[in-house]
């Protein structure tokens, strides 16, 4: 149906781009620029969460993640 076939393609997508990280060395923010067409959507959404400040609150659930972690691993 059309939930596997979604599946698939997101599933397919994100196996790409991980092998593209992995394999070229670039850093995520450089490949984004790569394939981001100027005045697009991607760059719209990137805009978005560049200017809600995601990056930040991102990194702070990993943080607690990791607190969290170690607090079980105690």
């Amino acid at each position: 149906g059309l939930d596997d076939r979604a599946r698939t393609v997101v599933a397919q997508t994100l196996l790409g781009a991980a092998t593209l990280l992995a394999e070229s060395g670039e850093s995520p923010a450089a490949l984004r620029r790569k394939v981001t067409s100027p005045g697009g959507t991607t760059q719209a959404a990137c805009e978005h969460m560049d200017h809600a400040d995601v990056m930040t609150h991102i990194t702070e659930a990993l943080r607690a993640a990791e607190r969290r972690s170690r607090e079980l691993g105690a």
